[in-house]
């Protein structure tokens, strides 16, 4: 058995693979960071327990084996505040006081909708704003990155939800690939699941 702990792990552009092979168990209790669009897999028949206040905003998928988690903050995800100068209930265009910062990316839930583009000051939203903005707000975002299960076990040690709470609330979505998967609690934890699932 092994852990890993100390200073933060931060994930490269190209795709990130933690294999734990054999009956041990790998602990990572650094946190994990990531810009969006990185693919982050768990592979491997051993038991890879998270620890950290993960900050990775791609989808994390399981092919092998099991992750286990105490937290939804080992999941990854990301909430902040973004200043907004213009936004309409009759538009999906929002514009921001300054360049959007890293951590709001596409799939970011923003004004009661989903960003789905980012280019400079300006966001796109998938629907109207909620909410009419002509002076600078600041205004609550976050993106909780998805589940995808693919032959491996997500196990819950402990009582939360799969929710990326902080100024904003996004749910997280499961999905199960051809390979299927499993969602394991321990008897005395509850894992709520407010997000979609579906596969």
């Amino acid at each position: 058995d092994y852990t890993i702990n100390g200073a933060d792990i931060r994930l490269g552009a190209s795709g990130s693979t933690v294999n734990q092979w054999g009956d041990g168990t790998l602990r990572i209790d650094s946190d994990i960071l990531g810009a969006n669009g990185i693919y982050w897999q768990k592979g491997g028949s051993g038991t890879l327990i998270l620890g950290g206040n993960n900050a990775w905003k791609a989808a994390f998928t399981i092919q092998q084996g099991v992750v286990s988690v105490g937290s939804d903050a080992n999941l990854g995800g990301e909430s902040g505040n973004v200043d907004v100068v213009s936004s309409d209930t009759a538009s999906k265009t929002v514009t921001l006081a300054g360049a959007a910062p890293s951590t709001l990316v596409i799939g970011s839930s923003l004004l009661g909708s989903t960003i789905t583009a980012v280019s400079g000051t300006s966001v796109t939203l998938a629907a109207n704003a909620n909410q009419t903005i002509s002076t600078s707000t600041s205004i609550p975002y976050a993106i909780a990155s998805g589940i995808v299960l693919n032959g491996g076990t997500l196990e819950a040690s402990a009582s939360f939800a799969l929710t990326e709470t902080g100024a904003t609330v996004q749910n997280r979505t499961v999905t199960l690939n051809a390979n299927g998967g499993t969602i394991q609690v321990d008897p005395a934890a509850t894992l709520t699941a407010p997000g979609a699932v579906s596969g």
